[in-house]
């Protein structure tokens, strides 16, 4: 059985998981279905900015067997942040909860094939729309001191 050791980290994460959930129902009809990155990179964005965690990484991978089917989650102070799981319970006859929080990542070694990691973007319209729509809703004052530059190439 998967033992949490709760923390602030983790009480964070999971307010902001289930504050995320709560926008992402009312905005997006069809989510969680295609929203794996969105939301991965909205929590991250969130928790590097608004909170100050420091480890985070956004992980993506394919489900095994089924190469075009992509996914990505987040690893965040030693926490493994799926928001987006569910999605995959009627197809492999699961019963993952909507915030998917654990500290190991053997579910995931189990259902999908490792991809690489994403960078969280900075310069795109549609992640800013985001992010201003998700703070404005939640009446974010803006933090004090982005700590992603506003201008880092992440490459191609």
């Amino acid at each position: 059985m998967n033992t949490l050791i709760k923390n602030n980290d983790y009480d964070i994460i999971l307010n902001e998981s289930k504050k995320i959930l709560k926008y992402m129902k009312l905005n997006y009809e069809r989510f969680p279905y295609g929203f794996c990155s969105k939301v991965s990179f909205l929590l991250s964005y969130t928790l590097k900015n608004y909170y100050g965690l420091d480890t985070i990484i956004i992980i993506s991978g394919s489900l095994k067997g089924k190469p075009l089917q992509t996914h990505a989650w987040v690893f965040a102070n030693g926490f493994y942040v799926d928001l987006t799981l569910n999605q995959f319970n009627e197809l492999l006859g699961m019963n993952n909860p909507e915030v998917f929080i654990s500290n190991n990542s053997v579910l995931h070694n189990k259902l999908f094939d490792y991809d690489g990691l994403l960078d969280i973007p900075c310069k795109d319209d549609n992640f800013d729309n985001l992010v201003k729509n998700y703070y404005s809703f939640y009446e974010y004052k803006k933090p004090d001191k982005i700590l992603i530059e506003e201008n880092q190439d992440l490459g191609d």
